[in-house]
């Protein structure tokens, strides 16, 4: 293991990604700075998936990969939440299969947390490629700033491949199958822990964030996961009535904007 690795832990659900996940782990390995363990969760996939992720161990250092296979496909979460489990690192990071890092990413991110340590939660922006070229933009000069409980309310900020979070938090994705992510966030700051959003774009989607493959395509399910996140902070007494009926009412209407946007961009197609 090269030198410059760090306490972090990156945790990766798997589910039937073979086209991907290979992508996703090496630009990892080609991290400025190593993070000191990977955690691949195969989240039940039955198609040659685990197989693939025990032959691709092989490429990279010795026991710097585990490999955790899920008895029953259980969801992103709860696949996340299992290798948090197993996580070792100061601090946990999450990417996803079908997406990739800068090669800067665990460097900045981590150094941002070291410097201050009442940071518990932080990520930053992404960039869509829509084929394998792609120009890694500067790092230096990074901006970052805080979100407070109510942007978030009113705006998911972080994207869960651009997460970094302290590992020994007691908070852990719930039990559901759409906006999970954006449920464990609202957790975390409403009940008292500090976000930061680093402003530059260190992680490459390969995919629009709605409407195309993968989890996002439900929009629906996605939405309702939504509403259910802001159920759960009106009866657990962390947003008003008002405030709880405010936020419904325009997270549906983005919906219906979003909605639209997707349905014209597919006629134009």
């Amino acid at each position: 293991m090269s030198a410059s690795y760090c306490s972090v832990s990156v945790v990766i659900p798997c589910y039937r990604c073979v086209d991907t996940i290979e992508r996703a782990v090496d630009s990892i390995f080609s991290q400025t700075n190593l993070p000191f363990e990977v955690i691949l969760v195969d989240d039940f996939s039955q198609d040659g998936t685990l197989e693939y992720l025990y032959d691709l161990v092989k490429k990279y250092p010795a026991e710097w990969i585990q490999i955790i296979a899920l008895n029953e496909n259980s969801g992103a979460g709860s696949a996340r939440n299992k290798g948090w489990e197993y996580a070792t690192g100061k601090y946990i990071a999450f990417l996803d299969s079908d997406d990739s890092w800068h090669p800067c990413k665990i460097q900045v991110q981590f150094e941002v947390m070291e410097n201050d340590p009442s940071i518990v939660l932080s990520g930053h922006g992404t960039r869509i490629i829509r084929d394998e070229l792609k120009e890694d933009e500067d790092v230096i000069g990074c901006e970052n700033f805080e979100v407070s409980k109510f942007e978030l309310l009113f705006s998911n900020r972080f994207s869960t491949p651009t997460v970094m979070l302290k590992r020994d938090i007691n908070n852990r994705f719930p039990e559901q199958r759409h906006s999970e992510d954006y449920a464990l966030w609202l957790d975390i700051v409403f009940n008292g822990g500090n976000a930061l959003k680093i402003d530059k774009r260190l992680t490459y989607l390969y995919k629009s964030a709605y409407g195309e493959s993968g989890l996002s395509s439900n929009m629906v399910a996605m939405q309702k996961g939504e509403l259910t996140n802001y159920k759960k902070l009106y009866l657990n007494g962390n947003i008003s009535l008002f405030l709880f009926f405010l936020i419904i009412n325009y997270s549906l209407l983005k919906f219906f904007v979003r909605c639209s946007k997707v349905f014209f961009m597919k006629k134009i197609k």
